[in-house]
């Protein structure tokens, strides 16, 4: 039996809006508002992939937070990073206003609402080969 190869997966700064500041680590980015997006440095096209993400919100950001809005998910390279992720048909995301799922126009009630502020965990799962996407909150 073959071992499969972990790969490190991370943010990248080649594929990323110009409004977005991504720290050296390369596990963090910081926005100053707007739509705008961000992209792993791997893509891929098959397979079951999942990651987890913890959003924050700064201090100054706190007194705006209700204008504040978070969306995670998946995307494919033909999705622009000058929007956010689920504003076409080439990318899915979970909201934390209203807790819905979107993807182009369509924009689905999907489990409970969520707030940054919350320091919540939010799981994204995707089964490429069984046309899946799960997402998670703790």
């Amino acid at each position: 039996r073959k071992m499969k190869k972990k790969i490190a997966v991370l943010l990248s700064d080649k594929d990323k809006a110009p409004q977005l500041t991504l720290l050296s680590d390369q596990l963090r980015v910081r926005g100053s508002g707007g739509y705008s997006m961000i992209r792993g440095t791997h893509g891929s096209r098959r397979g079951q992939w999942y990651y987890e993400c913890s959003p924050r919100s700064s201090r100054r950001r706190r007194r705006r937070e209700r204008d504040c809005h978070f969306r995670i998910g998946w995307a494919q390279k033909f999705t622009s990073v000058q929007g956010p992720v689920g504003m076409d048909h080439c990318s899915f995301a979970y909201c934390d206003n209203g807790a819905s799922y979107s993807s182009g126009e369509r924009n689905d009630d999907y489990g409970n609402a969520w707030q940054i502020r919350s320091k919540c965990t939010i799981g994204c799962f995707i089964d490429i080969d069984a046309k899946q996407i799960r997402f998670f909150y703790n």
